[in-house]
């Protein structure tokens, strides 16, 4: 992944209730998915081995299956996602869930929920601005910007309503589709539309 573009390369089993945080009871899944029962039973020994589930799961009560930090967050139709390791937000946003479809960061990637497509992209925009950035760029020395970007710029809740989120929105769309292209000039020509629409939503705010 990166600015504006985010593909999956790999297809996960995850057999995980988001209510529970836990693994789907064993006999549910024997009884309900057989194959899919017999085929992690092969993997037991090796699942159980896991650092991440012999620090956060109860051996004694949880099946083996279950898996660390996977919740109904994991399961949300709309994320805005960007790379863990960078000098720079490279935010994008994941493709909407289509049924079994769904498009799942893994841990290296950190990821936020919105209650639209139209506010992911908003968000999106102002995470890949230059004013954002220049913030990041200030602290961040080891590369490692975790959850930094949405715990220390402070972003308008998103409103539909407002022109200037609105015109956020159509500019990161448009990033997504260049991106998706390879072309580079227009989602250059889109970025700096962006670096302005932002110092005008921040001007904003301190009016």
């Amino acid at each position: 992944m990166g600015r504006w573009r985010a593909k999956a390369e790999e297809f996960v089993l995850i057999v995980q209730d988001p209510t529970t945080q836990t693994g789907y009871p064993t006999d549910w899944l024997q009884r309900t998915h057989p194959l899919t029962w017999a085929y992690l039973k092969k993997f037991e020994k090796l699942l159980l081995q896991r650092k991440s589930f012999r620090k956060f799961a109860d051996p004694e009560k949880d099946p083996f299956y279950t898996m660390y930090s996977v919740a109904g967050y994991t399961f949300h139709p709309h994320k805005v996602a960007w790379m863990d390791i960078s000098s720079t937000v490279k935010a994008t946003v994941l493709p909407t869930a289509e049924g079994n479809d769904l498009i799942v960061p893994e841990h290296t990637v950190m990821f936020l929920t919105t209650d639209s497509a139209e506010e992911a992209h908003y968000v999106a925009a102002v995470l890949n601005s230059n004013p954002v950035n220049t913030i990041i760029a200030g602290y961040i020395v080891d590369n490692h910007l975790s959850t930094h970007p949405v715990e220390n710029v402070v972003i308008p809740r998103f409103d539909p309503n407002v022109p200037i989120h609105g015109e956020l929105v159509k500019l990161s769309k448009a990033c997504h589709i260049a991106a998706a292209n390879a072309d580079d000039t227009a989602v250059l020509a889109s970025e700096q539309l962006i670096n302005t629409t932002v110092e005008g939503l921040w001007a904003d705010m301190a009016n």
